[in-house]
């Protein structure tokens, strides 16, 4: 009987052990400063199991200290502080950074990491049974106020209770909270992040100030991602497989005028590009662009996907496209889950950009969704729209 009992706790600790896949290691990730922090594989990612303590850019730039509450108000650039302005909070942690410290193009945390995507933020907490119960796993078991709901810290990443400075410059919830930006912006005013609090168990989402300081995570980045984008081709004029109006074939150039817009993307090399006016002869300025696959026989049947400009926003409305797909400063994705009706499946895109829309809308027989799902995605984050100079 005990022999069964050992037998039997083995095989629950082994099953305790994989139920989500982490791994801690020993100083990995290095900043511009030479500080360097601690990381914790959970599933496919790689996290710093430390809070960012940065003072310079990747470049060497300073990032600005700014403590003074008034200042701090009025910022539009990057900027630090500790919390409460005391350097003893910062050596437990780390430092406070606004999120336009966090988009600076001279980039903010170690090289070869980021700052994480809100889809990356999701697919933790998916590794860790869910949104409602990742927290817990999340939390250290020391520093936070009790009852620090569900706190374990069995994931390794040591989530201590930061705080927040908020876009008033009133520093709050040391021992209480702690939250991490995201790197997407939501709207010009406010950007997507995630935080944890002292009696709740779970990683909640939500958004706020772009000027509220909040500490920053890493996340490593991923290799496989960089290497499926190189596989993209990049922009070829004399091919004519591209989507920019600057740099389409002589052809199509005669009949693009000024204040025509130039979309700017990549796709895989086996796909073709038919500039929409070739099928509408009626119409006279560029809009957009058709793709399809030419190495399936049935091309047309298998991928067609519409990119069309839409300066009047007559596609779009927030209560249809109202799935956030992807986010930056610049724009913000939206989409619809697909939807098979007779064996074709409709994929759609909207990009709301700052001055200028885009429609994307892919048709794909029903059996060939799921190659071409990923090429979509890729192709939709690579688009970029463009202005010809008048």
């Amino acid at each position: 009987m005990k022999q069964t009992n050992k037998v039997l706790l083995a095989i629950l600790a082994v099953a305790m052990l994989f139920a989500f896949s982490v791994s801690k290691s020993e100083a990995q990730a290095t900043d511009k400063d030479g500080n360097e922090y601690k990381t914790v594989k959970i599933g496919s990612q790689e996290w710093t199991a430390e809070n960012l303590n940065v003072e310079h850019y990747r470049n060497g730039d300073v990032i600005p200290q700014v403590q003074d509450k008034e200042e701090w108000k009025k910022l539009t650039t990057g900027a630090w502080c500790y919390y409460n302005n005391d350097s003893a909070n910062g050596k437990i942690y780390g430092k406070l950074y606004n999120w336009f410290a966090v988009n600076d193009p001279r980039g903010l945390v170690p090289e070869g990491w980021h700052v994480p995507r809100d889809a990356e933020w999701t697919k933790l907490t998916d590794n860790l049974g869910g949104e409602e119960v990742s927290g817990g796993k999340l939390k250290a078991t020391t520093l936070w106020q009790r009852p620090n709901t569900g706190a374990t810290n069995e994931s390794g990443f040591a989530a201590l209770p930061g705080g927040v400075r908020y876009g008033d410059g009133i520093f709050e919830a040391i021992g209480q909270y702690c939250g991490w930006s995201s790197s997407e912006s939501y709207n010009s005013g406010v950007s997507w992040y995630r935080f944890l609090i002292y009696e709740y168990s779970g990683l909640a989402h939500s958004i706020g100030l772009k000027n509220n300081g909040l500490s920053i995570r890493c996340v490593r980045d991923n290799k496989s991602e960089i290497e499926n984008m190189q596989n993209l081709i990049d922009i070829d004029k004399d091919t004519g497989k591209d989507i920019n109006a600057n740099k389409m074939p002589e052809s199509l150039l005669k009949s693009i005028i000024k204040n025509d817009i130039g979309l700017l993307g990549r796709f895989p090399p086996n796909w073709k590009q038919m500039d929409t006016r070739q099928i509408n002869v009626h119409q006279k300025e560029f809009t957009g662009v058709i793709l399809f696959d030419t190495a399936v026989k049935k091309k047309e049947e298998a991928l067609t996907m519409n990119i069309q400009h839409d300066p009047k926003s007559e596609y779009w409305s927030q209560f249809t496209f109202k799935n956030v797909f992807e986010q930056d400063s610049l724009r913000t994705i939206y989409s619809l889950d697909p939807k098979t009706e007779a064996n074709q499946t409709y994929y759609r895109f909207y990009l709301s950009g700052k001055t200028d829309n885009v429609f994307v809308s892919a048709f794909v027989e029903s059996t060939y969704f799921e190659k071409y799902k990923p090429d979509i995605e890729r192709v939709v984050r690579s688009i970029r729209i463009q202005r010809q100079r008048k």
